[in-house]
């Protein structure tokens, strides 16, 4: 883990939820932790669907901060676990050709060989090969775990 990215809402904050998307999108392995002395339901909301890992009340006392800071230690650790799978997920899977892609996504919607060589106007001899190819470059064993990887990749 890298750290996690504290971010003080003060007042009205103009930047909003489009602002944070732009932290995230620039930090975006790092967890984001939004804090505020005035916290309200649609700023917290607006920062979750924004990215935010939690929104903090700066009031809490200091014994509760302790409990607070273990938990987003926890989920900061189990965010960047989860960061580090999606990144090489999507890594391996950009390592595939444009036919590779094409016989992976008619074999992920439960397509056979076959009928995915007839969608695509090639052998089933062809679709074999590009899947014995694309399983290899994503260094999986089978079609369930290159599917657990896609689902990793986020495409899923």
């Amino acid at each position: 883990m890298d750290g996690v990215l504290l971010i003080r809402e003060a007042g009205e904050w103009e930047g909003g939820e489009g602002t944070l998307r732009d932290i995230r999108a620039m930090a975006e392995r790092l967890p984001i932790v939004m804090t505020s002395t005035e916290v309200r339901a649609d700023k917290v909301v607006a920062a979750m669907k924004a990215g935010a890992l939690d929104y903090l009340d700066l009031r809490l006392p200091p014994a509760a901060w302790r409990e607070v800071i273990a938990r987003i230690v926890g989920e900061a650790k189990a965010h960047a676990e989860a960061w580090e799978r999606l990144s090489i997920a999507q890594r391996r899977l950009s390592a595939l050709t444009r036919r590779e892609k094409e016989v992976f996504e008619q074999l992920a919607q439960g397509s056979v060989n076959k009928e995915v060589a007839q969608a695509l106007g090639i052998s089933p001899r062809t679709v074999e090969i590009h899947r014995a190819n694309l399983l290899a470059k994503l260094r999986v064993k089978n079609m369930v775990e290159a599917m657990h990887l896609r689902y990793a990749s986020g495409r899923g």
